[in-house]
């Protein structure tokens, strides 16, 4: 059974529930990067999103720093500053992934 984070106070930390969904609410605030299955933000977030399935930033929510995922929504009347990177779900929970360094290639 998976068990999701609601947010709808302040958290100052990293949030690393990578088997899990996360939403932060109308009133929630994260400082620091959130790790999930499905993301759904409708409050504020300072940090970068890594969705393994989903990111969704809802009307008037306010997101400052990068999106990672292989299905990205931003709604009409979101606040969004940053990137957005598409990627396949397997290569998000990988270590290394999300770094924005170039992968070595071999000999």
């Amino acid at each position: 059974m998976r068990r999701n984070l609601i947010v709808d106070g302040s958290i100052d930390a990293q949030v690393p529930l990578h088997a899990h969904g996360v939403a932060i609410g109308t009133t929630g605030r994260v400082r620091g990067d959130i790790h999930g299955v499905i993301i759904r933000v409708e409050g504020e977030v300072i940090g970068d999103l890594f969705g393994e399935e989903q990111v969704r930033v809802c009307y008037l929510a306010s997101v400052r720093g990068n999106i990672t995922t292989p299905n990205v929504i931003v709604e009409e009347g979101a606040r969004f500053e940053g990137r957005i990177v598409t990627d396949e779900p397997a290569a998000i929970g990988t270590p290394g992934f999300g770094d924005n360094r170039p992968a070595s290639a071999s000999a």
